[in-house]
């Protein structure tokens, strides 16, 4: 049934209705931005929020960099040696090194060879052919291949390290390579657990710095070699864009001390290794 309203009644209803529609007009206009002060208070509010917005990205994007920054600075130091090589700092973050393999995607990355140059290394040792060397800290063994290659298939090669799933990775590595002439060590921090005059050369690269008892260290790599045997070490230095805080970079004059203290001849070794530096220490012949 139809409703029926009265003149009085219509004329009201049409207020009623008229003043709701200019009120719902008022709001679509203030929601699209129109210049009423509730539209301007909106997009004041609005751009508010996209600046607060832009403030937490930006601190975010902060935040991320910083973190990256510090894999990053994890990740060097963590190449040159803080795999728990002989004598490293107990204060140090200690990484996991259950799965050498993610390591060696690093260590032993070929892109290595450009700074670290590991031929201009050996070089400082000399005529290698025959002899018996150790690469103390040896990882992943990225100078295992290279030194096997210089003393030749007369020769021994001692891979040492105070982690056993490094030294695992190295056998089964130089074993799938064909190098026979390689035997793996483990190591304690503060000893080689060679056997008395038992090598002739002994390599530490990106090493030394961790050593606590560095001149005590020298002494101990003097009795493991015999009459005439040398100590090569391979170190940052002061302005290498990679390696050790600061703090901790060692001048080669403090190696050269150090050495001399274990009683090495020392000397710094001219090679131009853009990031490092080169002290050889050598035993009095016999």
């Amino acid at each position: 049934m139809a409703l029926r309203f009265k003149p009085s009644q219509r004329t009201h209803l049409l207020r009623i209705t008229g003043l709701a529609i200019a009120g719902l007009c008022a709001c679509l206009f203030a929601a699209c931005g129109g210049s009423s002060s509730s539209g301007n208070t909106q997009a004041t509010a609005s751009d508010s929020q996209r600046a607060e917005h832009a403030e937490h990205a930006e601190h975010a994007e902060h935040a991320e960099h910083a973190e990256h920054a510090e894999h990053a600075e994890h990740a060097e130091h963590a190449e040159h040696a803080e795999h728990a090589n002989p004598g490293a700092h107990v204060h140090h973050r200690h990484h996991s090194f259950d799965d050498p393999e993610s390591w060696a995607q690093r260590w032993n990355n070929p892109e290595r060879d450009t700074w670290q140059q590991p031929q201009a290394v050996l070089d400082a040792f000399g005529e290698m052919t025959g002899g018996t060397m150790a690469d103390v800290g040896t990882g992943t063994g990225y100078f295992i291949p290279h030194i096997a290659e210089r003393v030749g298939p007369e020769g021994r090669v001692f891979a040492i390290d105070v982690e056993s799933s490094m030294l695992a990775y190295v056998a089964e590595h130089a074993a799938a390579e064909g190098i026979t002439n390689v035997e793996t060590l483990l190591a304690t921090r503060s000893q080689t657990n060679l056997p008395t005059g038992s090598v002739d050369g002994v390599l530490i690269v990106n090493t030394w710095h961790h050593v606590e008892d560095r001149e005590a260290y020298a002494a101990h790599l003097a009795a493991v070699l015999r009459p005439g045997g040398q100590v090569v070490i391979v170190d940052f230095t002061a302005d290498s864009p990679i390696g050790p805080p600061a703090e901790m970079r060692l001048t080669p004059e403090a190696v050269i001390s150090e050495l001399s203290a274990g009683g090495f001849a020392a000397e710094r070794v001219p090679a131009d290794l853009p990031r490092q530096y080169i002290v050889r220490g050598v035993l009095p012949s016999p």
